[in-house]
C-alpha cells in the first residue's frame, strides 16, 4: 500500500513447512514488510509494478536488501548446527548404579544382597533353621549366577534382589529348577573374570563367568556331576592366586599350580585331588574343600572350635602335581569344616 512522502509498505508472507515423513512435522509462517522509497532509481509508476507484480522480482528486490542488511549487521554464527538423533528412553539397566554389593544365599536357597564388600554374611539373621550356604562379591549391574545340585547354572540380574535387610526370597520363585534341587554356590563379577568350580568326585576346571550367563528361567547345563558326587561351590580367582588347595574328607590335602587346570566353557572337568573310585563310590572319602593361594596369603583350617594358620612355607611338603593323592594333614585338623584364605 503507498505512503506519504513517496514510501510504499508491502508485506511479504514467507512460509516453511518440513517435507520429510515424520510425526513431528515443523511449520512456521514470517510475514516480512519492507517499505519501498520511489527514489531516483524507480521514478516511473510502471517500474514500481513490474517490481510489485511479479513474484520473482520482487523476491529478487527482498533478497539483495536482506543481503545488504546481513553485509552491514550481520555476524557470524556462534553456535554449531548439528544433527541430533531421535530421542530414546533408558532401559533399567542403563541407569543401574555400580555399586559394590554381597551375594547371599542360604541353605535353604533364600536369596538377598547387601551393599558393600566387608559384609560378614555369617552374621546375618536367617529364618528358623537356615543358615548360610554361600556368598559372592560382585556389582550391582552384573549378573548374579547360582548353581543348583545337578550343575545348572541360573542368572539372575543382581539390582532385582530383595535386600539383605530383610530374609530375602525363594530363589525358586524366579527360577524353574527341577523338583528336588538344591542350591549350592553363587558367583558374580565382570564377564572376562574367571572362577574355579569342581565336584566332591574331585573334578574341576576354571571358567570365564560370561560362560555361566543364561537368560532362560530354565537356566543351562555348566558342569557335568557323575553319579554321588556334589558340587563344590565356586571361587572367584583373583589377580595374585597362584595356588590350588584341595581337601579331602578324610584329612588329605594337595596343592598344586593354578596353572595346571584348564580353562573350559563347562563340562566335567580335569582331575584335581585323586579320590579312589571305590572309595567315594562307598561313601569313605570325597573331596570337600577348594581354596585359592598367592604367595602372601595363608592357608587357615578350621576344625571344631579351633583354627590354625599355615604360611605357603609351612605348605612347603604338600605341593605337588595335579590328581595326585596328596598328604594327611597334622593330627587335629583332617576334620576340616572350613577352609580360608588369610593375610
Amino acid at each position: 500500500k503507498a505512503l506519504k512522502d513517496k514510501l510504499v509498505e508491502i508485506n511479504t508472507t514467507l512460509k516453511f513447512e518440513d517435507k520429510q515423513a515424520n510425526e513431528k512435522k515443523s511449520y512456521f509462517e514470517i510475514v516480512y514488510t519492507t517499505i519501498v522509497e520511489i527514489n531516483d532509481q524507480i521514478k516511473e509508476k510502471k517500474d514500481l509494478e513490474k517490481i510489485i507484480g511479479s513474484k520473482s522480482r520482487l523476491k529478487t528486490y527482498i533478497k539483495k536488501e536482506l543481503l545488504e542488511i546481513k553485509e552491514q549487521f550481520g555476524d557470524e554464527r556462534n553456535s554449531p548446527i548439528i544433527e541430533s538423533s531421535n530421542a530414546k528412553a533408558f532401559s533399567e539397566e542403563e541407569v543401574i548404579s555400580n555399586e559394590p554389593i554381597t551375594i547371599i544365599l542360604s541353605k535353604s536357597g533364600w536369596i538377598r544382597a547387601a551393599k558393600g564388600h566387608d559384609v560378614d554374611p555369617s552374621s546375618l539373621n536367617f529364618r528358623g533353621d537356615d543358615g548360610l550356604r554361600h556368598f559372592a562379591q560382585g556389582r550391582n549391574n552384573q549378573m548374579a549366577n547360582f548353581f543348583d545340585s545337578t550343575g545348572k547354572c541360573f542368572s539372575l540380574p543382581s539390582f532385582s534382589l530383595p535386600s539383605a535387610r530383610g530374609m530375602g526370597e525363594p530363589i525358586t520363585g524366579r527360577v524353574s529348577a527341577e523338583s528336588g534341587v538344591s542350591f549350592q554356590g553363587v558367583i558374580a563379577g565382570a564377564d572376562e573374570e574367571k572362577f574355579i568350580i569342581s565336584t566332591s568326585a574331585g573334578y574341576g576346571f576354571i571358567s570365564e563367568i560370561r560362560n555361566t550367563l543364561s537368560n532362560k528361567k530354565t537356566g543351562k547345563n555348566f558342569i557335568k556331576l557323575t553319579p554321588q558326587s556334589k558340587l563344590v561351590p565356586p571361587i572367584k580367582i583373583l589377580p595374585h592366586h597362584q595356588l590350588i588347595v584341595a581337601i579331602s574328607s578324610i584329612g588329605r590335602m594337595l596343592i598344586f599350580s593354578l596353572d595346571s587346570l584348564p580353562i573350559l566353557p563347562r563340562g566335567k572337568g580335569n582331575k584335581i585331588i585323586n579320590i579312589p573310585k571305590a572309595k567315594f563310590e562307598n561313601g569313605e572319602e570325597a573331596m570337600t574343600h577348594i581354596c585359592l593361594l598367592g604367595a602372601e596369603s595363608k592357608l587357615q583350617l578350621h576344625s571344631g572350635k579351633q583354627f590354625k594358620n599355615f604360611s605357603v612355607k609351612d605348605l612347603e611338603n604338600y605341593l605337588s602335581d595335579r590328581a595326585k593323592r596328596g598328604l594327611m594333614l597334622p593330627q587335629g585338623y583332617r576334620k576340616v569344616d572350613r577352609v580360608i584364605e588369610v593375610f
